[in-house]
């Protein structure tokens, strides 16, 4: 397959225009378009979709007359799960997600015999549950929106992703 190559201009560049667009392989390697690859791409493509959805809702419960939420607990819901997709290395999916008339947002996330959620809590810290049902371990925790999150909370990331 023929590709268009930029390259610096070259001695022999005889219109002086500053590239030489001939064929060479040892140059212009194109990349195979894999199965695996396309694969990655609608993933990706589809996790954008999902975190946009994602702000969408958060901004949506945070205005308009008489939102259930502030707009400040929005934005800490939206900083609480970009440092948990962070910290999962991009790989736990979009939470569930809830707001109550309390104007708290709760995330919850299962996979199989595994359960976490976080509660967003407005001038409260954030609060972290997670749990087993098969061997009964349950444990929770208290978070500060902004620092590094718990230990604990980023071991159990990856059983979600």
């Amino acid at each position: 397959m023929w590709t268009s190559c930029s390259r610096p201009a070259w001695s022999g560049d005889p219109e002086g225009q500053g590239f030489d667009t001939r064929r060479d392989d040892q140059d212009c390697i194109e990349e195979p378009q894999t199965t695996a690859r396309a694969a990655q791409q609608m993933l990706s493509a589809k996790s954008l979709t999902m975190h946009t959805e994602h702000q969408e809702f958060l901004n949506r419960v945070s205005t308009g007359d008489d939102p259930p939420i502030t707009p400040e607990t929005a934005s800490q819901a939206g900083e609480a799960w970009k440092q948990i997709w962070l910290a999962s290395g991009g790989k736990i999916p979009v939470p569930s997600a809830c707001t109550n008339v309390d104007g708290k947002v709760f995330y919850s996330w299962d996979c199989g015999r595994y359960h976490l959620d976080l509660d967003i809590i407005p001038e409260e810290p954030a609060e972290f549950f997670f749990c087993d049902r098969e061997t009964e371990q349950y444990w929770c925790e208290d978070y500060r929106i902004g620092t590094p999150l718990p230990a604990e909370v980023v071991s159990k990331l990856n059983l979600f992703a």
